[in-house]
């Protein structure tokens, strides 16, 4: 599928992208600074959301990171939306989360109950983790609920689950009931374990007063992933050391902390031998729970390499027997090192996994390291146009690596091509071909001199994708900062830039088409009025209308694929009709299943 907007039946189905200013490019060229202080930040971790105010809706992504200004003892946020931003000044310092004695590391971010509205004003509460690490005393995890980055509770937080032990690494999920689970590394003299606690809106611990510990095993642990699991439970992924050997296991706990029916207290153990660099990943679907892992293999030449691993596990803790426990190698014929950095849930809970892959037999590969991707579906087929050998995203020389992926096969990548680090990104289409309108190896998003690396994406409302990054231009006096772009989904940097005012009432032809979802339409408007769009299927009947207020210039329309009762169009050929005032346009879409 080339584009999915799982969160905007929320807000709206038509889209309208926000009018420029006339006279200038909100977006700059090189990146939007969101902080660029002089001292040094932590790579952030994101969050993606809508949020919606009169007559419109807007994609955002938030960051936090924990930097340097007062010796890590505090978390700052910023963020990028499909709004225009204000020009750039010459300093920009982020806002503050948070500051305690002692160091504070952000651990995870997550939107929880479902988007509130008041009249046309639309905002997600959000629960904010992160470790606590006072200079006397060991560290602990805290949980902040928020709404509009501000607190609604303690500014500190609440402690999630008191412990002797030292506490880190905490990771989030909802529970569809206005609150969270949190599960963390806990570690004392005696052991090294994966807890779990889940907090209600108000911040009471509903696990006990210590949680519960994760599994049945007490041996050495490895910190968590976490995924939830659709019903207010959640799956955990981590590994311990039974038997004496490193053994990867995953776990499925019920809204009460249980183990849920059907899953062994033990966990179910996946693959033969996983190594605990390069971190395994865990996306949850509604077909269950997908799993990435690495181990080591032989090469031809008897040497090492790295491999990566893939399967699924059903949501009765069954593993896909197309899949296996044991798994399968995202990729055949690999003579090199493999290593997976991201993994996103597609079309029809398909996995995509973006991978590096460094070929050194039958000799060392003349572009270096290349990035990749595979795609299986939940029988673990490959879907046609993604071989079993992998495809490449970009094969440029010197080394691609930090891939991130998007479930609408957008690609954002860390590109040492000039030799030192800069920002690419890239997407693609369902059969795996690059979009039309994108370079072979990739769109530059910022090249600046010094080095860009460490990408944070999030989806835009224009089939895209928001990218930000850690950023080097100015290293010798700021250590890193943060700049970010947005990519609109036919290879245009910038949402905001001067755009000619059209002479004439003019419609673009539908992308993509055919289509499995939301298509897009370029509407030119030479003044600013009123804009009818009709859905018609073949028999002339009235399947989608919407009405908006469209500026002077080029706008994006886009409809999400489904009728006027909100539920998805069959497939089919459906007439797109436009009319502003007097004047129609109209052009045809093929809606596939």
């Amino acid at each position: 599928m080339r584009r999915r907007f799982d969160f905007l039946p929320l807000c709206f189905i038509l889209v309208l992208a926000m009018p420029a200013s006339p006279s200038r490019a909100a977006w700059p060229p090189t990146g939007y600074p969101l902080c660029n202080v002089p001292e040094d930040l932590n790579v952030p971790i994101g969050l993606s959301g809508v949020s919606c105010v009169p007559f419109e809706c807007g994609a955002y992504l938030s960051l936090f990171w924990q930097d340097q200004r007062s010796n890590f003892g505090s978390i700052y946020t910023s963020g990028v939306s499909d709004a225009q931003p204000p020009d750039p000044p010459p300093v920009n310092e982020a806002t503050l989360v948070l500051q305690r004695p002692g160091t504070q590391t952000p651990g995870g971010v997550v939107g929880v109950d479902f988007v509130q509205c008041v009249s046309q004003f639309c905002s997600q509460p959000r629960v904010f983790v992160w470790t606590d690490a006072p200079d006397t005393i060991p560290s602990l995890i805290r949980a902040r609920r928020e709404r509009d980055g501000e607190p609604s509770a303690n500014w500190d937080g609440v402690i999630v689950a008191p412990s002797d032990g030292a506490q880190s690494e905490p990771v989030v999920i909802h529970d569809l009931h206005g609150g969270a689970i949190v599960a963390w590394l806990e570690e004392t003299l005696e052991h090294r374990w994966v807890m779990a606690q889940r907090l209600d809106p108000f911040g009471n611990r509903l696990w006990g007063g210590s949680g519960v510990l994760v599994g049945t095993d007490t041996t050495t642990q490895t910190h968590p992933q976490i995924a939830p699991d659709g019903v207010g439970g959640a799956y955990i992924l981590r590994e311990d050391l039974r038997g004496g050997v490193r053994t990867l296991a995953l776990f499925r706990l019920t809204p009460e902390g249980t183990s849920a029916p059907g899953w062994p207290a033990a966990g179910v153990v996946l693959g033969t031998a996983p190594l605990e660099l390069p971190e395994p990943l865990l996306r949850a679907t509604g077909s269950g729970a997908w799993l990435v892992w690495s181990e080591s293999v032989t090469l031809s030449d008897a040497a090492p390499a790295t491999r990566p691993f893939v399967t699924l596990v059903d949501s009765g803790g069954v593993v896909a027997q197309s899949l296996t426990a044991a798994g399968t190698p995202v990729a055949t014929g690999l003579e090199g090192d493999a290593v997976a950095d991201d993994a996103a849930v597609g079309g029809g809970d398909d996995l995509i996994v973006a991978y590096e892959y460094t070929q050194r037999l039958p000799a060392a590969s003349p572009t270096s390291t290349d990035l990749f991707a595979a795609r299986f579906d939940v029988n673990g087929a490959r879907p046609s146009g993604w071989p079993e050998t992998g495809l490449r995203v970009c094969g440029a020389p010197g080394v691609q690596r930090q891939g991130r992926v998007l479930g609408n096969l957008f690609f954002a990548w860390t590109d040492e091509r000039s030799g030192d680090g800069d920002i690419y990104a890239l997407e693609l289409v369902a059969d795996g071909t690059h979009a039309v309108e994108w370079p072979d190896d990739g769109l530059l998003v910022c090249g600046v001199a010094g080095t860009q690396q460490d990408p944070v994406i999030g989806r835009n409302l224009v089939g895209g994708a928001f990218v930000v990054w850690r950023d080097g231009r100015d290293a010798i006096t700021n250590g890193w900062d943060l700049y970010a772009q947005t990519v609109s989904s036919d290879a245009q940097l910038r949402l905001d830039v001067e755009r000619p005012i059209a002479r004439a009432f003019g419609l673009s032809a539908a992308r993509p088409n055919p289509a499995r979802s939301s298509v897009r339409l370029r509407l030119e408007m030479p003044q600013p009025g009123d804009v009818r769009l009709d859905v018609l299927d073949v028999a002339g009947r009235l399947v989608h209308r919407s009405r908006i207020s469209a500026p002077a210039g080029t706008s994006e329309l886009a409809w999400d694929g489904r009728t006027a009762s909100g539920v998805r169009a069959p497939p089919g050929l459906y007439l797109l009709r436009v009319r502003v005032g007097p004047s129609e346009r109209s052009t045809r879409v093929v809606l596939t299943e």
